[in-house]
């Protein structure tokens, strides 16, 4: 017949102690902090890297913005100045023909030259960038005075033309009295 155990052989069992798992074989809390230590440091490393070369990446990226930005405003300065400088031309053409022809009067066209080129100068300054307005405001000056001789050369021109119209007439009735 069968026997029912009757609680033979309990308390018999002592507990083992077991292994932990995932822990090295010998490995003491010193090597671990400071293989934790080794990581976290090679990981910080790299964060300081990948931040210094964002910040290289950021002010490489903000110098070009800026030189772009330059560059159109230069551009800009040039093609006011050109376009101001057409225009004087422009006017000094219309203001010779007009001491010419005598739609100008010769005591006033100096003044008026200079009237309505410092016009045309201030205008054009006003929309160059501030950077540049220096250099437009010299240049453009500059260009006003040298057609401003052209503008006395032609008052010159135009007071040689009358004397010797004068002359002629002069000549004429002296000749015509004569016969």
């Amino acid at each position: 017949m069968a026997r029912i155990p009757a609680g033979e052989g309990l308390g018999n069992v002592v507990a083992q102690p077991q292994r932990a798992a995932g822990m090295v074989p010998g490995a003491s809390g010193e090597q671990i902090g400071q293989a934790l230590g080794q990581a976290a440091g090679g990981m910080l490393d790299q964060m300081e890297r990948q931040a210094r070369a964002q910040a290289i990446a950021d002010e490489r990226q903000r110098r070009e913005a800026e030189a772009q930005r330059k560059a159109a405003e230069k551009a800009q300065a040039n093609a006011r100045m050109l376009a101001t400088q057409d225009d004087l031309a422009l006017l000094h053409d219309d203001i010779a023909d007009g001491i010419k022809t005598g739609k100008i009067a010769k005591d006033q066209a100096g003044a008026e030259w200079q009237r309505l080129a410092s016009e045309r100068v201030t205008q054009a300054v006003e929309g160059v960038p501030q950077d540049y307005r220096e250099l437009a405001q010299s240049s453009l000056q500059h260009r006003t005075q040298v057609l401003g001789r052209g503008i006395t050369k032609a008052v010159t021109q135009r007071d040689q033309a009358d004397t010797l119209a004068a002359v002629n007439q002069t000549l004429e009735y002296t000749i015509g009295r004569a016969s």
